[in-house]
């Protein structure tokens, strides 16, 4: 199987995070014998106050599970095809993953979203068997709905 789309979020719900603590809020398991290429992701929040300070998003590779909710991949943008999607995911970190590598770091408001797809038709890759999760530390607690896209 190759090339085949997907999407994960968490279930389409929101994940709280505690103000001032990092957690890991969407992590992509890739099967053991191929690679997932991440060619996108969003992440929405509910924040009301203009003046509150940014977060980070951080990108990472994770060579652990940690402990996590159990998240539906979906194939897209066509349901009809015949292939059957590998790839796990999982959301809301209540015991941490181990973190490897940090792929790509950013600022962001609360009250804003987030959008990124890797410039030129780029993808992060997330080797056979491995774990890339999105890790989020914002002062403040807030709300986030995040999702990956994909191909596997």
């Amino acid at each position: 199987m190759a090339g085949v789309g997907a999407y994960v979020n968490a279930n389409n719900a929101v994940v709280a995070l505690t103000g001032g603590t990092a957690q890991t809020v969407l992590q992509l398991v890739s099967p053991s014998s191929q690679a997932c290429m991440i060619t996108g992701m969003q992440y929405t929040f509910d924040g009301t106050s203009s003046t509150a300070t940014p977060g980070t998003i951080s990108l990472l590779t994770q060579s652990s599970s940690g402990t996590m909710s159990a998240a539906t991949p979906v194939k897209c943008p066509r349901t009809d095809e015949s292939e059957t999607l590998q790839s796990t995911a999982q959301y809301h970190a209540t015991a941490e993953p181990t973190t490897g590598n940090t792929l790509r770091f950013w600022h962001c408001h609360p009250q804003l979203g987030f959008i990124y797809e890797p410039p030129y038709g780029g993808y992060f890759k997330c080797v056979g068997g491995g774990r890339i999760g999105a890790k989020l530390n914002f002062p403040a607690t807030v709300n986030v709905a995040p999702s990956f896209w994909y191909e596997e």
